[in-house]
């Protein structure tokens, strides 16, 4: 896909930085099975690594309470996410080799056994890195720069990209079906001129989905509002709900893992926060205690989270209707 390309050996030599890659599969989701996530914290042999020296950029989009609250007023609802968004922005020829990486192909033999032998290659990274700091400011202000160049042309969707988008994920909708589908046409056209394409479409509105092709449609029921978060869209019934899944408890209980737990709950409105808060001032107790991470907390400590978790599992039966 042109995301990144051989050094050519005259250009071995030049100033780079080299970033560690490792694959995450995930089975579960709809698209990207297989995401490569870069190191690019990780430091070289001066001690620095490239995002000490990379600059974070502003925030450029509203936080996820505001566009969730006002995505729940429109009566047609939509949704929608860029494919490979962060992989759709080219990087200047000038910083690619500080996106450099090793590479060796691994090819099967018909004894279904691997051959790594080949030799390790050096690649470089064209398009912005996800792991990178300054990444997901490049990504959206390039997407926020196409809203406006095409302001003028198509003002509601100009505000809907700036508005209704948290990450690559569009959140919109309108009064009227035949709104909703004339702005997604547009929306689908006016991100198609800077390289962005839209998947996974969901709906309230049966209507609206058949204007669609089917292979734009997502064929999931219930939709995550957030990366491996817990609060979700049930599509056809239109109602968040809660789906918290925590591994079974460990017999060793430390503050890394009732921490690992609480970063699992994901309430972006505070509908279960009454539930939230119990678990959160355990939490400032294993602080006063002093325990240390990997330290096993006190049994009448253990005992109170056991409790808390166990309790925890009911906010699967929380449901928000519109």
């Amino acid at each position: 896909m042109g995301h990144m390309e051989e050094v050519p050996q005259d250009e071995l030599d030049n100033k780079s930085v080299y970033l560690p890659h490792h694959a995450v599969v995930r089975r579960d989701k709809e698209a990207t099975k297989v995401r490569v996530v870069y190191d690019a914290s990780c430091k070289g042999e001066n001690g620095i690594s490239l995002n000490d020296e990379l600059l974070v950029g502003p925030v450029l989009q509203e936080d996820l309470r505001s566009i969730t609250m006002r995505w729940r007023m429109y009566k047609i609802c939509f949704v929608s996410d860029v494919v490979k968004m962060y992989r759709m922005v080219v990087m200047h020829k000038e910083h690619r080799d500080y996106h450099r990486l090793l590479w060796r192909r691994v090819t099967k033999q018909a004894d279904n056994q691997t051959n790594g032998n080949d030799d390790i290659k050096d690649f470089r990274l064209c398009t912005v890195t996800f792991g990178t700091a300054s990444a997901p400011y490049l990504a959206i202000k390039t997407f926020m720069k196409i809203a406006e160049e095409e302001g003028a042309m198509y003002p509601e969707v100009s505000r809907i990209i700036r508005e209704d988008t948290y990450v690559d994920n569009i959140m919109s909708g309108m009064d009227t079906v035949d709104q909703a589908i004339q702005v997604s046409k547009d929306l689908i056209k006016v991100l198609q001129r800077g390289g962005f394409k839209l998947q996974k479409w969901a709906s309230n509105n049966a209507d609206f989905l058949k204007s669609l092709n089917a292979e734009q449609i997502t064929t999931k029921v219930n939709l995550d509002m957030k990366l491996d978060g817990i609060l979700s869209w049930n599509i056809g019934n239109d109602e968040f709900q809660y789906q918290l899944q925590l591994e079974p408890m460990t017999e060793k209980v430390t503050k890394r893992t009732v921490l690992s737990d609480l970063q699992k709950i994901f309430d972006p409105l505070g509908w279960i926060a009454p539930t939230i808060v119990t678990a959160k001032i355990l939490f400032q107790k294993l602080w006063l205690e002093g325990v240390g991470w990997d330290e096993e907390v006190k049994r009448e400590l253990k005992e109170e989270w056991q409790a808390i978790r166990e309790d925890l599992e009911n906010v699967c039966k929380v449901k928000i209707k519109r």
